[in-house]
């Protein structure tokens, strides 16, 4: 697992200036150093702390390992000091155990490559930050394989190279596009590389500003009141939502009301003279219309009865003359 305080320690090279010349043991003060720094509960950490302190308790003598103890708890601050405080812990095995127990990272190998795999940029977030993220994702991922595995070099080369090409084609698209067409190798170069361009577009957009949007109706800021699209659908289903609308509406029926009463008095004033009823005058009279219909059937039934009465008359005169 490569990581800077491991690094440190595994650095740190015995050497005789560090033995104790009476015992032929090394110095405590030289196995205290190969303990840099505090753990104060960081779950990123943990596994960097616990390598440390295995470095120190391999080169420890068993008359060491004690002091070497209180010194190793005597590293742990905040909130892991907390957590510790009431627990028995006699050896480095024991306290060992504890610390992955309560810090290490919950989960498995796969869980974590699927975060690696679907993380990408958020549309407020740097790309200091992003980058952050992924390295989170990374060291997680890495202290997750079994120390003692022996493809965990090639596995850790395999990682970098995915966090690089996840951070490159998953920024935004500005500095996603940045990113392709430039030669990046390394993580750090592609970080650099981003944080550059990301400045330069800050500036053009400071340079340029946009017109901030807001809407009065839903309270975001992507979009102008005219542009939301929930205002529109609520007047589309309820056209009198708004005032306009209302005013529309209750100036037609204040219209119409208007309109229905003129015309019911209208009705009123009107008087038939042939039936001496109100509501209409003699050309609108149904009953003068349904007597005069009347009348005229009446006549023509008479007139037919007439020609034909003229018919057989006619007809009449005319055999007897034949006879005679």
């Amino acid at each position: 697992m490569s990581s800077h305080g491991s690094s440190e320690s595994l650095n740190a090279e015995p050497s005789n200036s560090n033995m104790n010349a009476a015992t032929n043991f090394f110095k405590l003060s030289f196995l205290c150093s190969l303990i840099p720094h505090i753990f104060d509960g960081n779950r990123l950490r943990v596994h960097e702390f616990i390598s440390n302190c295995d470095n120190a308790f391999k080169f420890a003598h068993s008359s060491q390992e004690q002091p070497l103890l209180a010194y190793v708890i005597s590293k742990i601050s905040g909130n892991a000091k907390a957590q510790l405080r009431d627990k028995l812990v006699n050896t480095w095995v024991q306290l060992r155990e504890l610390l992955l127990q309560l810090y290490a990272d919950k989960k498995h190998y796969t869980m974590l490559m699927e975060e690696l795999n679907t993380i990408k940029q958020q549309t407020q977030e740097s790309v200091l930050s992003f980058h952050n993220n992924i390295e989170q994702i990374y060291t997680r991922i890495i202290n997750s394989i079994p120390a003692n595995s022996s493809d965990i070099r090639g596995r850790s080369e395999t990682l970098r190279e995915l966090a690089l090409q996840r951070f490159i084609f998953h920024s935004k698209p500005d500095i996603s596009r940045f990113l392709r067409s430039k030669d990046i190798s390394t993580l750090p170069d592609a970080l650099n590389a981003a944080l550059d361009e990301e400045r330069a577009l800050n500036m053009t957009k400071n340079h340029f500003p946009k017109t901030k949007k807001y809407c009065s109706h839903c309270k975001r800021d992507t979009h102008n009141t005219a542009e939301c699209f929930k205002k529109s659908s609520v007047q589309f289903n309820n056209p009198i939502s708004n005032s306009n609308n209302r005013n529309e509406v209750s100036n037609f029926w204040s219209s119409s009301n208007n309109a229905s009463q003129k015309t019911n008095w209208s009705h009123k004033t009107k008087t038939c003279n042939y039936c001496k009823k109100q509501g209409h005058t003699i050309s609108e009279c149904r009953k003068r219309e349904y007597n005069n219909s009347r009348k005229n059937q009446a006549s023509v039934q008479i007139n037919t009865q007439e020609n034909s009465l003229n018919t057989w008359e006619s007809a009449e005169n005319t055999v007897t003359a034949d006879w005679e």
